[in-house]
């Protein structure tokens, strides 16, 4: 069964003007309640008191954790260009194939990962390797070009803090940017993305980066840029 709170989660994150009001404690919940309840009885398929909705936007209102624990001071960001996509069967042979790319990519400073699903390989690769994966892996399931990724170095409680990711998330679906496929570890994020939508999704983790650092958010000479040919 959906919620009311879900329900008026999923309206703030789509208007992301009226969300940085509400976290900030400018937004009239009452007028912006009248407003946007036609939307929640909708889904609601009910007739939903304003009340209620004024109740679920202050509960969305209030600080979370993770706003203020998203990254430490050690923590930066790496933007990778000229990156593509490939999707392969997942077989031994394939496996075997991949092996020297890795240690390749890290000998050339080059950007290489691939992610195993239950029946595929989804490569994501510096675009120095396409010419040789295509001819190595000519029956491919799908091809992604122009893509890129941002890697974020987080902090070492990353592991235990609840709704990193999600924080992480929500501020790019704010920005209506799509995530082709992201890969998590103890101490690193690499989000993979359409290459249009790198420098909106790298600004935006920016200011996460200069907000812990107490960094005014005019200044964007932090984190570091990689721009691979």
């Amino acid at each position: 069964m959906i919620t009311i709170q879900h329900i008026i989660n999923q309206l703030v994150s789509r208007e992301p003007e009226e969300e940085k009001l509400l976290r900030e404690g400018m937004l009239n919940m009452s007028a912006y309640a009248k407003k946007i309840k036609p939307v929640v009885d909708e889904y609601a398929l009910r007739d939903v008191k304003i009340n209620s909705i004024v109740a679920a936007l202050r509960r969305l209102s209030l600080p979370t954790k993770t706003e203020t624990r998203v990254f430490d001071t050690n923590s930066y960001m790496r933007i990778y260009t000229h990156i593509f996509i490939l999707t392969i069967m997942k077989s031994f042979k394939n496996f075997t194939l991949l092996n020297p790319y890795p240690a390749q990519a890290f000998h050339d400073k080059e950007y290489f990962n691939y992610v195993t699903g239950a029946d595929n390989i989804t490569i994501v690769s510096s675009k120095k390797y396409h010419e040789e994966l295509n001819n190595l892996f000519p029956e491919k399931l799908r091809e992604l070009s122009n893509a890129g990724v941002i890697v974020l170095k987080i902090t070492d409680y990353a592991d235990t803090t609840p709704s990193l990711v999600y924080h992480l998330v929500r501020e790019l679906h704010a920005r209506s940017i799509n995530i082709l496929d992201m890969v998590t570890g103890a101490t690193q994020i690499d989000f993979y993305l359409a290459e249009k939508d790198l420098m909106t999704a790298g600004e935006e983790f920016r200011k996460l980066l200069d907000k812990t650092r107490g960094i005014p958010e005019s200044d964007t000479s932090t984190g570091h840029f990689n721009d691979k040919q």
